[in-house]
């Protein structure tokens, strides 16, 4: 899908598919032909990191038949780099869930359907103030809901919350 927008956006847009050092050649091999694609494998979290922050949008692409109620720790990463997030994903994943919960850090359109996805991505690309809100949005819902001491917090008051309603009195 992503590779497919690619080609309808007909190098308008640079495009950086980031992964895992064992995919890069298959990556390379597909993004051949395809203007103003690069393939990117960082060295590590703090590279990977960089390299998001550095983007104009991040993109998060799921196939339809996408399951299981855990956020991709990608939309994590892309959210804490303090980016917009165009999300190719079914209305009804887990990362279509954390996104509206993010308060308008991203967009979600329908999966594996390149021609709706170039239309975001143009239509994004020619907004600086809506990826400049959408960024804003992204890092405080990260900051508040994503990092780990927040979530551990809040698992402990739900711990402490369950563990008080099954005491009994003496």
């Amino acid at each position: 899908t992503v590779l497919a927008t690619a080609r309808l956006l007909a190098g308008t847009v640079d495009l950086v598919l980031v992964g895992a050092a064992s995919a890069r050649a298959v990556a390379r091999a597909r993004t051949a032909g395809v203007p103003r694609v690069r393939v990117a494998v960082p060295a590590d979290a703090a590279a990977r990191h960089r390299m998001l922050v550095s983007a104009d949008l991040l993109l998060l692409a799921e196939p339809p038949d996408v399951s299981g109620t855990c956020v991709p720790q990608v939309l994590v990463d892309c959210l804490g780099a303090g980016r917009p997030v165009l999300a190719a994903t079914p209305k009804d994943s887990a990362a279509a869930a954390e996104l509206d919960r993010a308060g308008g850090a991203g967009l979600v359109v329908a999966p594996a359907d390149p021609v709706t996805l170039a239309a975001a991505v143009r239509a994004l690309h020619l907004d600086d103030g809506l990826r400049g809100a959408m960024g804003t949005a992204a890092l405080r819902h990260a900051r508040h809901r994503l990092d780990r001491d927040g979530a551990m917090s809040r698992l402990e008051r739900i711990l402490q919350a369950a563990l008080a309603g099954t005491r009994r009195p003496a």
